[in-house]
C-alpha cells in the first residue's frame, strides 16, 4: 500500500506540475518517481517470497538445483472411474 501511494503522490506532482507549468516541480516529481520504482523493485520480491509459500520453496529449490518429485493427482476423480466415457 506505500508503494501504491507513492506512485499517486508522483502522478498528482507531475499532474500539478504540469498544469502550474512548473518544470521544477515535474522535474522533482520524476527523480522522485526514481527513488520509489528502485525501493519498489527491491522490496516487492522479497515481499513475495516472505508471504508466499509455494514461490519461497520454487525459490529454493531453484537456488539448490534439486527437482522435485513430479505426482500426478486428480482431486475430482478419486473413484477410479474415468470423467470422460
Amino acid at each position: 500500500m506505500c508503494f501504491q501511494l507513492s506512485f499517486a503522490a508522483y502522478y498528482i506532482m507531475t499532474m500539478i506540475g504540469t498544469m502550474t507549468q512548473s518544470p521544477e516541480l515535474v522535474t522533482f516529481a520524476w527523480r522522485y518517481f526514481n527513488y520509489v520504482n528502485d525501493a519498489a523493485s527491491l522490496v516487492n520480491p522479497i515481499s513475495l517470497l516472505i508471504v508466499c509459500k509455494f514461490v519461497r520453496t520454487d525459490f529454493f529449490e531453484f537456488l539448490s538445483g534439486c527437482k522435485p518429485k513430479v505426482t500426478f493427482s486428480s482431486p475430482w476423480n478419486t473413484s477410479g472411474i474415468s470423467p470422460i466415457s
